[in-house]
């Protein structure tokens, strides 16, 4: 996609080559923070798993073998959706393999909730 179009997609009408390029000059940080969005997916798989109190969850650093963080029993409140901590809901876009509903824990909720503190 070229700046033009780019720029018609933001303002949802069309724009000549000048618009746009004034539009990237003075509205860059627009023009940014769209260009940094993901794509929207084309393909979802919609994952519904009732774990009945079973849930396992380890966390692993890459330099580690031993798990730096578990928990087993209900689903962690981080985990995406309304789980009422028995499902785990996950949306992936199948074409990039990423999980689209996921919002990134914070390093507080990870050893709360996964060390039981």
């Amino acid at each position: 996609m070229n700046l033009k179009e780019t720029v018609s997609e933001i303002l949802k009408q069309e724009v000549t080559d000048k618009e746009a390029v004034t539009f990237a000059v003075n509205q860059f940080g627009t023009l940014s923070s769209y260009l940094r969005q993901p794509p929207k997916a084309k393909r979802i798989l919609s994952i519904c798993v009732k774990c009945s109190d079973m849930f396992t969850a380890r966390l692993f650093s890459i330099d580690e073998i031993e798990p730096i963080a578990t928990h087993d029993g209900y689903v962690p409140d981080f985990m995406p959706e309304e789980h009422y901590g028995d499902y785990v809901e996950l949306d992936i876009d199948i074409d990039t393999g990423r999980i689209i509903n996921w919002k990134t824990p914070t390093d507080k909720e990870l050893k709360t909730q996964l060390n039981g503190e």
